[in-house]
């Protein structure tokens, strides 16, 4: 089973909104079979398309620096709140579990 493509122009937020949706039907357990697979499967690559976001956005949140020492030191860009990305990545794992 293949998961269905998520549509190019769906943003994180309403891929995650959508994700939340099927979990909550899915939990209410009053769909056929074949619905809830189908949901399922939307589900799986709703949630692919959610953690690959969320990997470019703590990319996109990294630089390399050139520390005191002259060693290559990892730190967040300006502007970024500490803690920003653990928050991002406890609400993907709320979804997921």
């Amino acid at each position: 089973m293949t998961s269905p493509a998520v549509p190019g122009d769906m943003t994180f937020e309403e891929a995650l909104a959508r994700l939340e949706e099927i979990v909550a039907c899915l939990e209410a357990g009053e769909t056929s079979l074949e619905e809830a697979l189908q949901l399922f499967e939307e589900g799986v690559g709703l949630a692919r398309f959610c953690r690959s976001q969320l990997s470019r956005a703590e990319e996109r949140l990294r630089i390399l620096a050139e520390g005191p020492d002259g060693q290559a030191e990892e730190r967040p860009v300006s502007g970024a709140e500490p803690g920003a990305l653990g928050d991002l990545a406890a609400r993907e794992k709320s979804v997921n579990e």
